[in-house]
């Protein structure tokens, strides 16, 4: 029903992006939810058909968060075939959200045997992202309180 909605509100303001969002959305609650299954269903479907800013999320990312769902539901071969599909430098344009998401989910495969050379992946890049997107909060923190002063 939401879908329909959002699919009945891109056609009145002409964007095609919302329903692609939101099925994004879905899909990343439905991993919080543990429903790996259908969240690789679900993020299945919005693969190779990115219209939104680069920096919102690329196939790549998608095939991490397959990846990951297939290693919670117990099926490391097909994480490792979802993986094998990541372009190295993925998380460059990607904002330091996602790229945190990203790099604890490929600490996780990493840690449960997934070959992750092929995107030059390593530890370190845990904390860095944590700080960028730390910083990032702080940022975002400050800016606000200045604008609530403004008003």
């Amino acid at each position: 029903m939401c879908v329909e909605s959002a699919r009945n509100l891109e056609a009145l303001i002409g964007k095609t992006t919302l329903v692609e969002h939101l099925q994004l959305s879905h899909g990343r609650l439905l991993i919080l939810e543990g429903h790996y299954e259908q969240a690789i269903t679900c993020l299945s479907a919005i693969k190779g058909n990115n219209q939104c800013a680069e920096y919102n999320y690329n196939d790549s990312l998608i095939a991490v968060e397959i990846a990951y769902c297939y290693l919670k539901w117990n099926q490391p071969k097909e994480a490792q075939v979802w993986i094998n599909s990541v372009k190295p430098g993925f998380r460059d344009k990607l904002d330091s959200d996602e790229v945190l998401v990203a790099t604890q989910m490929l600490s996780e495969l990493d840690f449960a045997g997934v070959d992750l050379r092929h995107i030059k992946y390593n530890d370190e890049e845990v904390e860095q992202a944590n700080v960028v997107y730390d910083q990032m909060r702080s940022r975002l923190k400050a800016a606000l309180i200045d604008a609530n002063t403004l008003s």
